[in-house]
């Protein structure tokens, strides 16, 4: 959701069979291409965000998500992404964007559904 990428649909999301020490498996969802991270547009698709359909996105954030959301210095993100990285400045207002609909949202008390 911070960095708005248009592009996390069922394909884009690895499972991964993780055992602990006892020998149990779980299951371990891995993002995957990241192509349409930071995008210069603001066009979302509902079927890009397969996560849009998984019954957690429609729970509440945890108190510890909560005060995560809430300490995010967003222009600290994006003072830091332009001195390190080459992103052009559309995209960091993108992000500027979705970080602060996140976190308006957040203490909004809604989902990320």
């Amino acid at each position: 959701m911070r960095l708005l990428n248009l592009d996390r649909n069922e394909c884009n999301i690895l499972v991964q069979e993780v055992k602990n020490d006892s020998g149990e498996a779980t299951m371990r969802l891995i993002p995957i291409d990241h192509g349409m991270t930071l995008p210069d547009s603001l066009e979302v698709c509902s079927y890009d965000l397969a996560w849009l359909s998984y019954s957690q996105s429609e729970k509440a954030f945890s108190e510890e998500t909560l005060d995560f959301i809430a300490g995010l210095d967003i222009d600290y993100d994006i003072s830091y992404i332009e001195k390190n990285f080459r992103v052009r400045p559309i995209c960091l207002r993108n992000m500027k964007i979705s970080s602060l609909l996140l976190k308006k949202a957040a203490a909004a008390g809604l989902n990320l559904a």
